[in-house]
């Protein structure tokens, strides 16, 4: 985003036409009431210290990390991922790997299967146009396999298209179910050269926090992982090249690190982790997700103030038509409720506050509508008009619910913003 375009919600109208870079420059505040709410702004400092926690694991650890963009489709936060030395970034979908591309990014993992027509056509189109754009992508069926090997004999690549096998789990989603099955594609895939090129192994673990016992499917995953990826080793199908392996999610990455840490000790093997909400972590399924970490990994506990949740709405109290009950304007067009609906952390005053201050007393999310969302509780000290600031669960369902996002220092006042591409 060069300008700030005029279809855009939460900025106000003296912002329209104005350089992201000279945003600061107008002096816009959210406390003083410059931001039309509903707002979704993001905090500077966390972005900055979040950036700076995984940075740090990942130097511990000697893994990589390439992450999943989904999460925030931001051109910007992209950039600051590479500028932190991201091995490359992730990839859900051949629109993915378009934009990805078209924004500069010249390592993309496609962590997921390559199928149909149209999306292997544009992939080949985007490959054949630019041979030195490194793509990977994940097979987990002969089937597949032989598909893509076809589209690359077809379309004359100049170079082979780089596959990984992916690895799944009984009753989850995609990949392979088991070592044996995984050998057996790798044989498979082998056998396509020279328009595929097999170099590495896939997993995600984070199936396994949905309703499964999230440590035992990981180690489970995670030992599955390591006897393929020994039994390559062994019959040395990588060629000169390291082995790539990737898995780590968001939510249960320092299971995969520890378990995974005698690969990248191993020079034969780079290990790639995946998490993307790390950047602007949230104020609940992840906040969660990462207090169980630090109880269980001193790893992630040496390294003090963990992630800080760097996303929050902000809305208007716009009616308390009866005692304990409250109707905020947010609604399921700003904000995820996909997994939890959002959470109500502080209030602010104008006349009153000089910045957010906790609630009074609890409110609780009863109802999301489009543009509304009902707060039950004690509500005698609230009036109309005050601002209430909004903790989300799961940020990649906020993102997608907004076209730019303001982004502001310590004190609410705008310094940049930053762009989404959904």
């Amino acid at each position: 985003m060069t300008n700030v375009d005029w279809g855009l919600k939460g900025f106000p109208l003296r912002a329209e036409g104005v350089p992201v870079a000279h945003l600061a420059e107008l002096g816009l505040s959210l406390l003083a009431g410059d931001l039309p709410l509903p707002c979704a702004v993001l905090r500077a400092s966390r972005l900055h210290h979040n950036r700076a926690w995984m940075r740090e694991f990942i130097t511990t650890t000697g893994m990589r990390l390439a992450p999943h963009g989904k999460t925030t489709m931001s051109p910007e936060i992209f950039a600051m991922q590479l500028e932190d030395g991201a091995w490359g970034l992730t990839a859900a979908t051949a629109h993915h790997v378009k934009i990805y591309h078209r924004l500069g990014v010249r390592r993309v993992l496609m962590a997921n299967e390559l199928v149909g027509t149209a999306n292997i056509a544009l992939v080949m189109d985007l490959l054949a146009a630019d041979p030195a754009f490194e793509l990977i992508c994940l097979v987990d069926s002969a089937v597949g396999a032989t598909a893509l090997a076809e589209a690359v004999r077809v379309r004359g690549l100049a170079q082979p298209l780089a596959v990984m096998v992916e690895l799944g789990i009984r009753g989850g989603r995609t990949g392979v179910r088991g070592p044996d099955a995984a050998l057996e594609l790798i044989e498979h895939v082998r056998t396509l050269s020279p328009w595929l090129d097999f170099v590495g192994l896939e997993a995600y673990e984070g199936i396994a926090v949905e309703g499964l016992d999230g440590q035992e499917v990981t180690h489970r995953m995670t030992d599955d992982l390591l006897s393929v990826v020994n039994s390559v080793l062994a019959a040395e199908w990588t060629g000169h090249r390291p082995l790539w392996v990737s898995a780590g999610g968001s939510a249960l990455f320092d299971l995969v690190a520890d378990a995974l840490a005698p690969l990248a000790a191993n020079p034969r093997v780079e290990v790639v982790l995946r998490s993307g909400c790390y950047v602007v972590h949230d104020s609940g399924s992840y906040d969660r997700f990462f207090a169980a970490m630090r109880a269980r990994s001193p790893r992630v506990d040496r390294l003090g103030l963990g992630l800080q949740p760097a996303l929050e709405v902000w809305a208007d109290v716009q009616s308390i038509p009866e005692p304990g009950r409250l109707i905020a304007g947010l609604g399921k067009r700003d904000v995820s409720y996909d997994i939890e609906l959002p959470r109500p952390t502080a209030w602010f005053r104008r006349g009153l506050h000089t910045s957010p201050v906790p609630l009074p007393a609890p409110l609780t999310a009863a109802g999301l509508y489009d543009q509304h969302l009902i707060l039950t509780g004690a509500t005698d000290r609230l009036e109309v008009g005050d601002s209430l600031v909004f903790g989300i669960s799961h940020p990649c369902t906020t993102f997608d619910k907004w076209r730019a996002i303001p982004v502001v220092d310590d004190g609410y006042r705008v310094v940049s913003a930053i762009s989404t591409l959904f």
